[in-house]
């Protein structure tokens, strides 16, 4: 089951609020995954989210982050490779059920005269027992979330 919402506000330069919704389930292990804001740091793009365990057990989530992995493309035919993700609330990627975390993933910037961009973002759930480790968060899974054509300019102005 996957669902989609897509809504932009724009905030402070280098930096857009969102309300990007992605719904999933995996084998009865079942999340909701919000991208809240995303913002231009130095070189990154940064996006902030908000993982929520919606099943009744405790699940391990991960994101596709892998330095060789392809996670951008733009109108130009540029490529960016690599994306870094972290868990920003507690010490693990472990969520019991009905908990929610923050995280952040990232990935490099596009060159300046782009306009557009095409988003591959992957996201994966498994369960887990109450006492049981996720192991990294980070992992090089499938791609299985998209953002085709996402005017990135807001992010300039």
């Amino acid at each position: 089951m996957m669902g989609y919402i897509f809504l932009v506000n724009s905030s402070a330069a280098g930096e857009i609020k969102t309300n990007w919704i992605y719904k999933r389930s995996n084998s009865g292990a079942a999340y909701v995954l919000k991208i809240y804001k995303i913002e231009l740091v130095r070189n990154q793009i940064r996006f902030h989210m908000l993982y929520h365990n919606t099943s009744n057990q405790y699940a391990c989530f991960h994101a596709s982050a892998d330095e060789k992995m392809l996670y951008m493309d733009d109108e130009l035919g540029n490529e960016y490779f690599g994306a870094d993700f972290r868990i920003l609330d507690g010490k693990t990627n472990k969520l019991a059920p009905n908990q929610r975390k923050k995280a952040i993933w990232e990935i490099s910037a596009p060159v300046e005269d782009v306009n557009f961009v095409n988003l591959r973002m992957g996201f994966n759930v498994s369960f887990a027992s109450s006492t049981s480790e996720c192991g990294e968060p980070n992992m090089r899974s499938d791609i299985n979330e998209h953002k085709i054509n996402w005017d990135i300019s807001k992010l300039r102005n």
